[in-house]
Parts: structure tokens; C-alpha cells; sequence
């Protein structure tokens, strides 16, 4: 995001002087053609600062169900760690059986539309989904905690306000290492309660400390929030979205949501959430999971590659690896109906999930009428 920052810097300025010197000239009479020129520069530019999204939208295909930020009848507030207020939405009856997916860095749960609103999938358990302490509907801290732990005793928080049974864990990003420090700290959980684990995205390696540009970022938080808006507004956040997080097949809606997800993020939000991650290494807790786990990537993703998945996925005993072509780190918006068709293709044979029972007996069922076939044949 560097790059849109520093035009959204120059932007403003740039429109401000050309417009300025177009009217200086025009009072002083001179080179009337000229001073028009910086006056027309200046306009279009400006209008660009304010309108330039429209124009890189435009160039993108439209959805029939573009994701909106909604919320269900069953949206609630709870008290976490610190009196922290989180945001918790469910869809599908209470039932022993829940999937809690966790939102990833400089976005909220709206990302989770698609999966929110799937019959198929809510058939197989509760759905939920959580905005992470000062993200979205969530509150913050007054102390300014934002450390991985807090996160995953969040987490648990949100896991014991659901009373499943049984549980399926899932996160993107930084909700994927929220995720594998829960298990950390939890490990007793992992296997009892806990039935398998859906990790999209995730870094599979430490992960470098912020830069000092986010730094600086956090430290200008309430300048650098203005600059982010008009980054967003002008397009070049769509732009940098584009390239960082999609792999060419988004929609104009997908793409404007998470753009502005990031751009209304508080820096110093954004700085906190990138330290909590930095140096958190996942693989000791991948090595000791008991439970299956699903690696999700796409085909253009940027923190983890296709290759470093499927060798991690082979040294993780009970681990399976799936690829989504034509799509980048954000493969459950962009391409959401494969998604959700591998994410229950894998929850319906999931030892101990709803699925698991269900295929149990499919298979039963498949060799009883064998048996009979060959009885009645003999």
C-alpha cells in the first residue's frame, strides 16, 4: 500500500498548486493558454482525488450478489478479555455443531458473505463469525492490547458464548494464526472439543516485524486515516487491492468492499494488528495438531505459494492441500462457490463433524446394499 499512499499524499497538493498558479496566472494576464492548462490539470485532478474509484470500478465485471455489510437477527455483543466489547454474528439453529471463521488483517467478518448466507453449509452446523478487538462492530482496549494471545483468548470467549460440542476453527491471515495460537494455549481442546481446523491463507513461516512506513503510519494515525480515504476514493487503493489480494476474476462489489475495509482502518489498527503477527512461528503447532486440518490458497497468492502449501500440507499428518485457481488470498470471495464446495466436501467426511456421521452411515448404508447385491446374485 505504500505506493497509493504516497500518490494520496501528492494528490491533494499537486491539484492545490496547479490550481493556485492557474489562478495567479489568469490575474497577472499572463500566458492565458497556459494558465488555463493549469486550471484544467488542477479540476482533473481533483475530480480524480474524489471520484477516480468509479472510473477503476468500471473496468471490473459486476455480480449478480455482490457482498454487503449486513447483519442477522442473531448479531450480539459480547464481553471479552479486558471488557473488551466483540461483535458476534450466527447463522443456523444452536446446535452441537458450529464452524467459527475469523476475519483476517485490515478487514472485518462482512468478508465471510458468501459462506454466511449458504444453505448447504448451514445444513452441516451454526455459522459464525466474530469482528476481532477494534475491528468493524467491535470495541478496543484501553490499554492497547492487540498481542496474538489476547486474540486467541478472544477467541475462546466467542467459542464458549456459541456452547457447541464440537467445533471447527477457521481463520484467514491473521485470523489463521489467531487461530493456531488458540490451539497453542488450548491445546487440551484440540481433538475433545475442537474437530479440525480450515486455514486459508495462512503464513507458514514467521513473519518479518511491520516496516517502518507502518510504523510512521501508526504514529500519523489520524493524517495518514484522512490520506487512506482519499487513497480510497481516488481508486488507487482499488488499484493496490487489485494486485495484493485478487487474482484477476473479482467483481466491482468484492473489490470495493475490501478496499474500503482497509482503507477505513485505523493505521495505528492496522500496526498493532501486523506486530501481533510478526515472529509467531506456526510451525511447532502445525507439527503437534491432532485433528485434520484444511490449507486453502489461490492460484495468485502472495503470502503463501501454491508449492510451499502442498510441501507443508505432506509434513502435517492429517493435513490436505487445496489450490483455487484464478484467485489470490481472498479465494472465498472471489471465487466463493468452489470454496464453498470444497470447504463441505471436506467438513461431510471430517471424523467427528456433522458430515463425518453422515458419511459414516452413507457408507453403511452402500455396503449393506452390497451385501445384498451379492446375496442375491449368489
Amino acid at each position: 500500500m505504500a505506493l497509493p499512499l504516497l500518490f494520496g499524499c501528492w494528490l491533494p497538493a499537486l491539484a492545490l498548486i496547479l490550481l493556485v498558479a492557474g489562478i495567479a496566472l489568469t490575474v497577472e494576464s499572463i500566458e492565458h493558454a497556459i494558465a488555463l492548462a493549469f486550471l484544467i490539470l488542477g479540476a482533473v485532478l481533483i475530480l480524480f482525488m474524489f471520484f477516480g474509484r468509479f472510473l477503476v470500478l468500471l473496468f471490473r465485471p459486476g455480480a449478480a450478489d455482490e457482498p454487503k455489510y449486513t447483519a442477522t437477527v442473531r448479531a450480539h455483543t459480547i464481553t471479552g478479555r479486558e471488557r473488551v466489547p466483540l461483535y458476534v454474528d450466527s447463522v443456523g439453529p444452536r446446535e452441537q455443531f458450529s464452524l467459527i471463521f475469523c476475519h483476517g488483517w485490515g478487514v472485518t467478518s462482512d468478508v465471510w458473505y458468501y459462506l454466511k448466507k449458504s444453505r448447504r453449509l448451514e445444513r452441516l452446523g451454526r455459522i459464525t463469525t466474530w469482528d476481532m478487538r477494534g475491528a468493524g462492530r467491535s470495541g478496543g482496549t484501553a490499554t492497547g492490547v492487540y498481542a496474538l494471545d489476547a486474540l486467541a483468548r478472544d477467541l475462546r470467549d466467542v467459542i464458549e458464548s456459541e456452547g457447541a460440542r464440537r467445533l471447527v476453527l477457521a481463520g484467514q491471515g491473521l485470523g489463521a494464526l489467531v487461530v493456531l495460537d488458540y490451539c497453542r494455549l488450548f491445546s487440551d481442546q484440540v481433538g475433545k472439543r475442537i474437530a479440525g481446523l480450515i486455514l486459508v491463507d495462512a503464513p507458514l513461516r514467521p513473519l518479518p516485524a511491520p516496516s517502518a512506513l507502518l510504523r510512521l503510519a501508526a504514529a500519523l494515525s489520524p493524517l495518514i486515516g484522512l490520506i487512506n480515504r482519499l487513497v480510497y476514493l481516488s481508486g488507487l487503493g482499488h488499484l493496490a487491492t487489485a494486485i495484493a489480494a485478487f487474482g484477476g476474476r473479482e467483481s466491482r462489489g468484492q473489490l470495493d468492499m475490501v478496499t474500503r475495509s482497509v482503507a477505513y482502518t485505523q493505521p495505528a489498527l492496522g500496526w498493532k494488528e501486523a506486530s501481533a503477527m510478526a515472529g509467531f512461528d506456526p510451525r511447532p503447532v502445525l507439527a503437534a495438531l491432532t485433528v485434520p486440518v484444511l490449507l486453502i490458497t489461490g492460484e495468485h497468492g502472495r503470502v503463501v505459494r501454491p508449492a510451499e502449501l502442498r510441501e507443508a500440507a505432506a509434513g502435517i499428518s492429517g493435513a490436505t492441500a487445496v489450490v483455487l485457481p484464478h484467485s489470490g488470498s481472498l479465494s472465498f470471495l472471489e471465487r466463493s462457490g468452489e470454496f464453498e464446495q470444497r470447504l463441505r466436501e471436506w467438513l461431510e467426511l471430517l471424523p467427528g463433524g456433522p458430515g463425518g456421521r453422515r458419511a459414516q452411515r452413507r457408507r453403511e448404508r452402500e455396503a449393506g446394499q452390497q451385501g445384498a447385491d451379492e446375496d442375491d446374485e449368489a
